[in-house]
C-alpha cells in the first residue's frame, strides 16, 4: 500500500432541480444518500467524510446508523468547490499523511464499494497522480487524486468540480470504465428513468 486513501462524499445541495431533497430518494430499498455512504464505508479506504449542507439535519439523521464522519458545509450554495475543501481539511485534519482522495457524489446510484477499490487498485499499479471514471463520452468523478493535487483541490472556486481538475491534468490520468455514471438523478425525469430500468 502506497499510504491511507480517504474519501469525501458530496451531498450538500439543494437539488433545486429535483423539487426535493434527492438525497433521501429511496432506490432498491435504500436512499442514494445511504448508498453512497455505504460505498465508501465499505471500500477499503481509510478514512470516509460526508459533507452535507442544505438539510443537512435531516440527512444527517437518515445515515446516523452508518458511522461516518460528517462535515457541514456552510457555504454549499456557493458550488460543489467548498464541498470538496471542506472535506479535504477534515481528512486532512485526521491525517495529513493521506497519501490520496477519492470524490463520489451522492446521486450516482451505482457507484459502490467495488468501484472505489477499483480506484485505488490502478492508482497503486501506476504512476499516475489521478484515477477517474470514464462514462458517456466524458471522464469525471467518482476520481481518485494523489496528494500532489490536494493544493490544486483546496484552489478550486465556486461551481468548479474536481472534473476542471482532471481536464487540466488528463496527461496525469488513467481511467477505469464506468458505463453506468452516466446515470446521475438530477431531475424529476431522471429519477423516473432510473425506477424503470
Amino acid at each position: 500500500m502506497v499510504g491511507k486513501v480517504g474519501i469525501i462524499v458530496l451531498a450538500a445541495g439543494a437539488s433545486s432541480r429535483m423539487g426535493q431533497p434527492k438525497q433521501l430518494l429511496p432506490y432498491q430499498g435504500r436512499s442514494l444518500l445511504e448508498r453512497s455512504v455505504e460505498a465508501a464505508t465499505t471500500s477499503s479506504c481509510s478514512f470516509s467524510v460526508l459533507v452535507l449542507g442544505s438539510n443537512h439535519k435531516r440527512h444527517q439523521k437518515a445515515i446516523s446508523e452508518y458511522g461516518i464522519e460528517v462535515v457541514i458545509n456552510e457555504d454549499w450554495e456557493k458550488g460543489m468547490s467548498g464541498s470538496i475543501k471542506a472535506g479535504l481539511t477534515q481528512l486532512l485534519h485526521r491525517d495529513k499523511s493521506i497519501a490520496a482522495v477519492i470524490i463520489i457524489p451522492c446521486d450516482q446510484p451505482f457507484v459502490n464499494a467495488a468501484l472505489v477499490d477499483q480506484l485505488i487498485e490502478v492508482y497503486l499499479h501506476s504512476n499516475k497522480g489521478i484515477v477517474a471514471c470514464a462514462y458517456a463520452e466524458t471522464v469525471g468523478i467518482p476520481a481518485l487524486f494523489s496528494a500532489a493535487y490536494f493544493g490544486e483541490l483546496g484552489l478550486l472556486e465556486g461551481q468548479a468540480g474536481a472534473k476542471q481538475l482532471i481536464n487540466k491534468n488528463i496527461q496525469d490520468c488513467l481511467t477505469v470504465a464506468f458505463p453506468a455514471g452516466a446515470i446521475d438523478i438530477d431531475t424529476p425525469e431522471d429519477y423516473l428513468r432510473l425506477n424503470e430500468k
